[in-house]
């Protein structure tokens, strides 16, 4: 026994106490305290916490029956064991001795060994009762605090475990029109009173099929939009036990991306119908047609073009980032091949990599699966890379594209998806470590970009990123200074056929 434990003996015999002290001395982490009647025990009670009484029976004042019957009536001394200790023999007295609510008795003579057996058996017992209380009250005391907080959360949470069992706080109840007081009810009840209802149909494909760990869907519930949260709660062995459903109005939210969509595709529109014109006119001074120009005035109409030009594709950039990042561009994906994607992008980037007499090569596995994917913003994602790869690698250098098949799970909601994963690599200058954290944000461009005085809107990685992102892959760069740097994205598997 680890921690210490106190044993009170009760006898009027002091040779029977000093029996009882030197034999009981023998085990480990024990305390032991004496009296000689049954009211100095009770005084001892009163200052001393006790974990197990060795009595006997029959005493003056107070016998060792009284003096049960006194502890089972008080609640702070109620719990503790009492062994008594008797010369009587007969299976009457032992069983009518446990009836008064002994935890155990010993017949006179004491046998030794016997005595520390049984002495070990009930303190354990009690080591158990004790380690069990404790649990409770930490048990009691975590619902009551967790009871609370539902109680007070502004959002309705609701939870389920694997018996079909329902809780549900008070905003959740307001909100799905429950007129119960929080508690538990029957998962049958709630989805009579809810029929079809998004949120159900969200726990019931959860708890069927086990194949979320944490889901987000958007659920419009009494004409206002929620996001709802999912989680998936498991035990030990990681089965699954229960969920948790937490709803968060995004309504005003909703409201307000809307808004700044509108605004932004409003002001975009407003800015590139005079910059198109702009173009379109030093497109026309320049090819002569309302006049012979100078070398001079082609130079400053070429600048002007080239100025136009880059606030253009500023304001595309601006556009898709808008649309991207509030899910207003369509999701329409199919089944498509990538190999012919990347040799769609090398036929549109050919003059680029002539100009700069750079060496561009492919590695595609052989019976690489299709993906689903939205083909024009994926082949949107190469050519970016591309055009990256292109700035920053000097004359002729060596840009690579390569595809394959990978079972690794990179984030995916699904465990074991299938991706294919695309490698754009090139022998340019590399990227500094601390600066690649940062490169798919909005609006960052490398020292090495800077420097070179490429000129760029620091929003090409960040669409990159919305793009593979609303794709459920991933993209990321592996690059050193001094040598070259290879960007990576991963496209899922069409598992089956057709588009989704």
């Amino acid at each position: 026994m680890s921690l210490s434990q106190t044993i009170l003996i009760i006898d009027d015999s002091r040779f029977v106490r000093a029996f009882l002290l030197e034999q009981l001395s023998r085990i480990e982490n024990i305390r032991v305290l004496e009296a000689e009647d049954g009211i100095k025990g009770l005084d001892i009670l009163a200052r001393e916490k006790v974990d197990l009484i060795i009595t006997d029976m029959l005493m003056p004042k107070l016998s060792g029956i009284e003096l049960i019957k006194r502890l089972r009536g008080d609640q702070k001394h109620e719990h503790i064991p009492v062994i008594i200790l008797t010369t009587r023999k007969e299976l009457q007295d032992k069983v009518a001795v446990l009836s008064t609510g002994a935890s155990d008795y010993l017949e006179k003579p004491i046998a030794p060994a016997e005595l520390i057996a049984r002495v070990n058996s009930v303190l354990k017992v009690k080591s158990l009762q004790d380690e069990l209380k404790e649990r409770t009250r930490s048990l009691e005391k975590a619902n009551k605090e967790l009871e609370s907080v539902l109680t007070n959360m502004a959002n309705g949470v609701i939870m389920t475990d694997d018996q079909g069992t329902i809780v549900i706080n008070r905003p959740a109840k307001k909100l799905l029109g429950l007129t119960v007081e929080m508690g538990s009810l029957d998962r049958g009840f709630l989805k009579s009173r809810l029929g079809i209802n998004p949120a159900e149909v969200l726990l019931e494909n959860l708890l069927e099929n086990n194949k979320e760990e944490v889901l987000e869907r958007e659920v419009p519930i009494s004409g206002r939009i929620y996001r709802v949260v999912i989680s998936a709660v498991r035990d030990e062995s990681k089965a699954l036990v229960g969920t948790v459903l937490i709803f968060i109005d995004i309504t005003q939210e909703k409201e307000l991306e809307e808004l700044k969509a509108d605004f932004t595709t409003m002001i975009v529109h407003d800015l590139k119908s005079p910059m198109t014109v702009v173009k379109g006119g030093a497109e026309i001074l320049l090819g002569g047609m309302i006049g012979e120009v100078t070398e001079k005035q082609k130079a400053i109409l070429s600048d002007i073009r080239e100025a136009s030009n880059r606030v253009i594709a500023l304001i595309d950039d601006f556009l898709d980032l808008s649309r991207l990042g509030s899910q207003q561009i369509k999701r329409d994906f199919h089944t498509t091949d990538v190999s012919q994607l990347i040799l769609r992008t090398f036929m549109e980037i050919r003059v680029l990599i002539q100009k700069k007499n750079l060496i561009l090569t492919h590695q595609i596995e052989e019976g690489l699966p299709l993906v689903l994917a939205e083909a024009k913003n994926l082949e949107r994602v190469l050519v970016n890379l591309l055009n990256n790869a292109i700035k920053f690698t000097p004359e002729e250098g060596h840009i690579e594209v390569q595809a394959r098949l990978t079972s690794q799970d990179f984030g995916a909601r699904d465990p074991g998806k299938r991706f294919v994963q695309i490698d754009v690599s090139d022998t340019g200058p590399g990227i500094d470590p601390e600066e690649k954290e940062l490169l798919f944000e909005k609006y960052r461009q490398t020292k090495t970009g800077k420097s070179s005085g490429y000129k760029g809107t620091g929003l090409g990685l960040a669409i990159c990123k919305l793009i593979v992102e609303a794709h459920g892959g991933k993209i990321w760069v592996d690059s050193h200074p001094g040598r070259g740097s290879t960007f990576s994205f991963t496209v899922p598997v069409a598992e089956r056929k057709g588009g989704i």
